[in-house]
C-alpha cells in the first residue's frame, strides 16, 4: 500500500486520499488490527479531506508541490523557526553531546 506522502503523481495521490474516505475500504485495511467504528471511520475520512486540498497536498508529497523534485529534496522538512535554528546549527557541523552542551 502507497503512503500519501510517497504518491508517484497526482492521479496516485488522489486515488489514496479517495480510498481513505471510502468507509469500506478503511474497514478492509485496518479491520484485521483494529475494531473500526464508524466514529472514528469519519474521521479518517476528515483527515483524507483536509490532506485534499492544494495548500496542504503541496507541502505533504513532492509530487503535489510546484517545486521541482530537487529543490523538494533539499528543502528543510519543517517551517518552525526553532526547528529551523537546530537544524540550521547542526547543518555547520555543532553536534554536541548533552555534556558538552551544558558545559559550554
Amino acid at each position: 500500500m502507497l503512503t500519501i506522502q510517497n504518491a508517484r503523481n497526482e492521479g496516485e495521490y488522489l486515488e489514496i486520499i479517495q480510498d481513505l474516505q471510502s468507509i469500506n475500504h478503511v474497514q478492509t485495511m485496518v479491520e484485521p488490527c483494529l475494531h473500526v467504528t464508524a466514529k472514528y471511520t469519519k474521521k479518517i475520512a476528515n483527515w483524507a479531506e483536509h490532506k485534499k486540498h492544494i495548500h496542504v497536498s503541496s507541502a505533504i508529497c513532492k509530487c503535489m508541490s510546484l517545486m521541482t523534485p530537487e529543490i523538494w529534496e533539499i528543502t528543510r522538512p519543517h517551517t518552525n523557526a526553532v526547528e529551523q535554528s537546530a537544524q540550521k546549527a547542526y547543518s555547520y557541523g555543532k553536534h554536541l553531546s548533552l555534556h558538552e552542551a551544558i558545559r559550554v
